[in-house]
Order: structure tokens, then sequence, then C-alpha cells
């Protein structure tokens, strides 16, 4: 197998209304890192970083790296942070296809994610010769997660870790 991204998601929380926090959490993800828009230097200790905002949410998304990488996802309501996701993956290519050809691909499988409101739930995505493949574990209030894209002729289900 072929692991061309992988990221972990760790997520906690506390909140009444999860199903707004998670409609602008959608949201502000659809508007920012897949489409290219809202960037920002919202700090110095992140080469990269998005900013949106509906008030009274604001979410931020701050990276360093592209083969390796990791960064850190906040959503603010009031002013009070309210949702933390740390994440850091490897981009293990083996020259089969371009990063570009890599994070093309994952805007795309990401984009129709989003669109089907499926972030707490796993979910693949293939076209061609690529397969994306999203699986979480554990529960509403703290989970993690990892994603995979590989070649079809190289894919293997998701390894397994362990559940919240």
């Amino acid at each position: 197998m072929r692991r061309f991204n992988n990221f972990f998601i760790n997520v906690f929380f506390m909140m009444q209304d999860f199903k707004e926090l998670l409609d602008f959490l959608i949201e502000a993800k659809k508007n920012t890192w897949v489409i290219g828009k809202n960037k920002c230097n919202y700090s110095p200790y992140f080469q990269k970083g998005y900013l949106y905002e509906r008030r009274p949410y604001l979410y931020l998304d701050g990276y360093n790296g592209n083969e390796i990488f990791s960064g850190v996802e906040t959503i603010l309501k009031n002013d009070k942070p309210l949702l933390s996701i740390h994440y850091n993956g490897k981009n293990e290519n083996n020259n089969d296809l371009s990063i570009e050809q890599i994070t093309k691909f994952l805007k795309e499988a990401r984009l129709e994610m989003y669109d089907k409101n499926n972030l707490l739930s796993s979910f693949t995505h293939s076209k061609k010769e690529l397969q994306y493949s999203y699986q979480v574990y554990g529960h509403i209030t703290k989970f993690n997660g990892q994603e995979f894209i590989s070649l079809s002729k190289n894919a293997m289900p998701a390894e397994s870790y362990p559940r919240y």
C-alpha cells in the first residue's frame, strides 16, 4: 500500500448545541483550504493559515510543511475557545503522483465529504486510479481519525487504531 496522505485528528470540546458547531465547522472548511480562499497570517508560528468568520464563530487553521506537515484548527465562539483539532501527517509519494495531483484529488474528496455533512462517519471517494478513505473513531466529545489516499491497485482498508 502506498499511503500518500495521513493525518490524525483529536477533538475535545464541551457544547450543548453540537449541530450548530458542526455546521459551522463544515461551512468554514468548505470556504478555506479546499478552495484556496480566506488565507491569513494569524500566527508567526505557522507558515500558512486560513481564517473564516461568521459571528459568533471564528475558525482559524494554521499549519507548517507540505510533505511532512502539522497544524491546528481552532473554533472560537464569542472570542472564547470552543474546539481544537490537532493534525499531522506525511505524504509518502514514491513518485507515482505529484504533490499537486494528490492535493487536487484530496480537495475534491473533501468537498464531496463536506457536501454530505460527513465529518463524523467514515467516507470513501474514488476517481480513476485514486482512492480516498476517511475513518473516524470515538464519540462526539472526543474522536480521532485518519485519511488515506492511495492508488486503487494498492488500496487497502485503513489500519485499525484504538477507539475512545
